[in-house]
């Protein structure tokens, strides 16, 4: 999970470091080559303290710079609990306008979290409907062939199995 692009709201929210959240995906995402790893990055989204278009702009930055455009993001809807209960539930359009802001950007796979929407992915080449989802299951993927687009032959971020 990437909480948030900036270092004080790590801090005082999740006691934790940016930088080092930050390192820490560079090196999954490097290893991909060596390991085989698969990356994909979930930012909860809360009313009032990442929701603004700048801040989704820099993570979408971060993503782009340091990793690839390839790596998937899912933007999740925020519901009150535990230390947070006062909080509200996450603004839906602020969640679809980071998907369009990560999409526009150039992001390949943008995906909304806790909520209902269209979480199919697309071949990001020719816009080929390649897996069809209802809720958090896959319901067809058939228009993958291995690792590419049945349809255009793009190379696709996918792990299947």
């Amino acid at each position: 999970d990437l909480k948030f692009f900036d270092e004080r709201l790590y801090r005082e929210i999740c006691g934790g470091k940016l930088d080092i959240v930050l390192d820490n995906l560079k090196a999954i995402y490097e290893g991909k080559n060596k390991y085989g790893t698969h990356l994909e990055i979930t930012t909860l989204l809360i009313n009032g303290l990442n929701t603004d278009e700048d801040h989704i702009r820099l993570i979408c930055n971060f993503i782009l710079e340091e990793l690839g455009e390839e790596v998937p993001i899912h933007f999740s809807r925020f519901f009150p609990m535990h230390k947070m209960r006062d909080k509200s539930p996450t603004n839906v359009d602020y969640l679809l306008r980071a998907k369009e802001i990560a999409v526009d950007m150039g992001i390949e796979y943008v995906y909304l979290g806790n909520m209902p929407a269209d979480n199919n992915s697309y071949c990001p080449n020719c816009g080929e409907l390649l897996i069809a989802r209802e809720r958090y299951c896959n319901s067809d993927k058939n228009r993958i062939k291995d690792g590419h687009c049945a349809n255009c032959g793009h190379k696709l971020n996918f792990v299947l199995k």
